[in-house]
């Protein structure tokens, strides 16, 4: 195999790759991962979300100055999260930061 179709090969699997990551919708994976202790809003109001303290992170500065990267480890990193979020590939968390930070902008 030359050089050249080495090359190619390599550039429709990264191209493959990031059609897939862009197919992810963020917002039914927050729906469906998130809402639970979260809250549609963001507010962390949901029963789930009261029993376990969860903070709002409506008007969060720390969410709001956090890059796409620093949000997913923080989110893989928080001790609080357990299997929906503990399952989610960083491809899925990193759908989901535009939601989050969307919420976080919120008034």
């Amino acid at each position: 195999m030359g050089l050249r179709t080495r090359w190619m090969m390599m550039g429709g699997a990264v191209a493959l790759f990031a059609s897939l990551a862009w197919a992810l919708d963020g917002d039914a994976l927050y729906k469906e991962k998130c809402v639970k202790c979260h809250g549609e809003t963001g507010k962390g109001d949901t029963p789930t979300g009261k029993s376990m303290k969860v903070q709002s992170i409506v008007g969060d500065p720390k969410v709001l100055d956090a890059s796409a990267e620093e949000l997913v480890k923080a989110i893989r990193t928080n001790k609080k999260h357990k299997e929906p979020v503990k399952k989610m590939s960083d491809e899925e968390l990193e759908a989901v930061v535009p939601v989050i930070k969307r919420l976080a902008g919120a008034k």
